[in-house]
């Protein structure tokens, strides 16, 4: 064999032993979820309270109490990749009858950050993900005829999602020649759904968009979870270094021959 063909054997064979000893795709992992308020605001004369937190506040109450939204965590867990969903965090809105309704709190952003660490097939150090959810929100008139959404009491308060779409495309990294995304989505979906037109624009959204309300004087709760995929990223750059390994070996076992 001269010098081409070994180098080429050699090249071969080293991009065999590459490729079957990278880290394998991580089939579990262990997960520790924070989430918090990062930010909110208002429009009227009724200040929101709560930024940097877990609970939202806002409105004067008549009586029952200010209203809330309050976000919690899950307990730390396992998640297996391509499979089913993990708890996420829970999103609970106090809905209280308050006096300043008009403008008390208009938008939010929840921030969710997701400490990961490989545990299958082989322990590798963790990393950090931090995902925020954008919400709109309508305190509504507590008036008969007025409603966007039907309801027993008129009328429901109206949250709304502001990024859907970078929800739902969810967050992408890389680990070790794989490629995995981790997405949110809501577990009841009763809860969380598409809105009629009427509430989407009352929120200044178009038609479509997804959120939930809640009845007046209630507490309502939409659980979320979140799903890990993965699968090889690019798989076509080995495939092509291997078919310019071949080549490079069949020009060389041609030169040989002439």
């Amino acid at each position: 064999m001269n010098k081409v063909l070994k180098l080429s054997a050699a090249a071969g064979a080293a991009l065999a032993l590459s490729t079957s000893a990278s880290a394998a795709l991580v089939t579990q992992w262990s997960y520790t979820l924070n989430a918090q308020w990062s930010a909110a605001a208002g429009s009227g004369p009724a200040a929101v309270t709560g930024a940097g937190s877990q609970t939202l506040a806002w409105g004067t109450s008549s009586g029952m109490g200010q209203s809330k939204l309050v976000v919690s965590e899950p307990p730390a867990g396992t998640v297996n990749t391509n499979a089913g969903p993990a708890a996420g965090v829970t999103v609970t809105h106090e809905n209280r009858p308050i006096f300043d309704y008009y403008g008390a709190f208009t938008h939010a952003t929840l921030q969710a950050s997701l400490f990961l660490v490989p545990v299958l097939p082989e322990a590798l150090p963790g990393s950090n993900r931090v995902q925020n959810i954008h919400t709109k929100f309508v305190e509504t008139a507590n008036q008969p005829g007025t409603c966007s959404v039907a309801s027993a009491q008129p009328c429901r308060d109206l949250f709304v999602l502001a990024n859907p779409e970078q929800v739902a495309n969810g967050e992408s990294f890389l680990l070790n020649d794989y490629l995995y995304t981790i997405t949110v989505f809501p577990l009841d979906v009763g809860t969380f759904q598409t809105l009629p037109s009427a509430a989407c624009a009352e929120d200044g959204m178009g038609p479509g968009c997804i959120g939930f309300s809640t009845e007046e004087n209630t507490v309502t709760s939409a659980p979320f979870g979140f799903r890990i995929t993965g699968q090889v990223s690019e798989p076509g750059t080995v495939a092509l270094l291997g078919l310019g390994l071949a080549a490079l070996g069949f020009a060389a076992r041609r030169r040989q021959r002439r």
